[in-house]
């Protein structure tokens, strides 16, 4: 799988190197192909899930010939899929926290997001595979516990002290969902739980 996504990510920089004129596409790993890229994941996904702070042409005409349905993704059996920043709400900072891939990329800059950001990155939603994706990082990283509670405080600055029994998050379920889903996190990094 890891394979694949390597070589659908060198055919987009391939066919994007004639429309650049020397500008880059900075794109941001996210959801379980970076699981399976970087964390060593035997998981297997269709979708590449992508975070683009700087959104322009290189990048929809990255999605207009890879997106959804279009030829190359029913080529490669992988589909790129663009990710606005606030459906998975990241904490600030996510991108100095990031590390760089290695690669002679011409127009893709490429980074691999720090495990506890995509831990932060997949509490709101929590499906199954979600919640398989947090355990195999919980188990194949050193994750910390602390650094969670920081970055959960970061991305929702908000409701930091709140708590759902007290407020009532009627108003912001993302935040609801992510800090009582963090906790299923908190009791398995202890030992309290035997899955995420």
């Amino acid at each position: 799988m890891k394979e694949r996504i390597v070589a659908f990510f060198g055919d987009i920089d391939a066919a994007l190197v004639s429309r650049a004129a020397g500008d880059r596409l900075t794109v941001y790993i996210i959801g379980r192909s970076a699981l399976v890229w970087r964390f060593g994941s035997k998981e297997v996904t269709a979708d590449i899930d992508v975070l683009c702070p700087a959104e322009g042409p290189l990048l929809k005409a990255a999605l207009d010939q890879y997106g959804r349905g279009t030829g190359k993704a029913k080529e490669h059996g992988l589909y790129l899929e663009h990710v606005a920043i606030v459906i998975p709400v990241m904490a600030p900072g996510y991108r100095e926290r990031a590390t760089p891939f290695a690669g002679g990329w011409a127009v893709l800059e490429m980074f691999h997001l720090d495990p506890h950001d995509l831990i932060i990155s997949k509490l709101v939603r929590f499906a199954a595979k979600d919640r398989q994706d947090i355990q195999h990082l919980c188990d194949h990283e050193t994750i910390d516990p602390d650094k969670i509670r920081a970055l959960l405080k970061g991305a929702y600055p908000w409701v930091v002290d709140r708590k759902v029994e007290e407020e009532g998050w009627d108003d912001d379920p993302k935040a609801r969902n992510a800090y009582e889903n963090v906790e299923s996190v908190y009791r398995y990094l202890n030992g309290d739980s035997e899955s995420v």
